[in-house]
């Protein structure tokens, strides 16, 4: 026990060997030691319990809002996609084939691009009407 630098328990400590002739003060010392210790391993093993908890909430919150966000990015990339490949094939059915150039143009394009481009569609009289070229 003389390893301990905790100083409340150090100065109960001091305290039992300068009562040691006194058997109820050393009694009395002893237990309020004893109720430091318990006190400090309360303490302890609450702070490592509300930590524990602060860390599984935090992984939960961290998982629910990574596949949110993962799922709004997939259904917001497949939309994109799907626009694409759907005015590929109105623009190679209307104009012919498409270059790489366009064809890449339209894997690019944001769904609002897609869009607007796919209006001008209607009424442009040639490709490069389409994407303004």
């Amino acid at each position: 026990m003389s390893d301990i630098d905790y100083p409340p328990v150090k100065e109960a400590m001091d305290r039992i060997r300068d009562m040691s002739d006194d058997t109820l003060a050393w009694h009395e010392a002893t237990r309020r030691m004893i109720a430091i210790m318990d006190e400090k391993q309360f303490r302890k093993e609450a702070v490592e319990e509300g930590l524990a908890e602060g860390r599984a909430e935090g992984l939960e919150k961290g998982r629910a809002e990574g596949l949110a966000e993962g799922l709004a990015e997939g259904l917001a990339g497949g939309l994109q996609q799907g626009q694409a490949a759907l005015l590929e094939l109105q623009l190679a059915r209307r104009f012919g084939a498409l270059d790489t150039a366009h064809r890449e143009a339209l894997g690019a394009a944001t769904c609002a691009q897609l869009q607007a481009w796919g209006v001008r569609m209607l009424d442009a009289p040639n490709l490069a009407s389409v994407f303004g070229d």
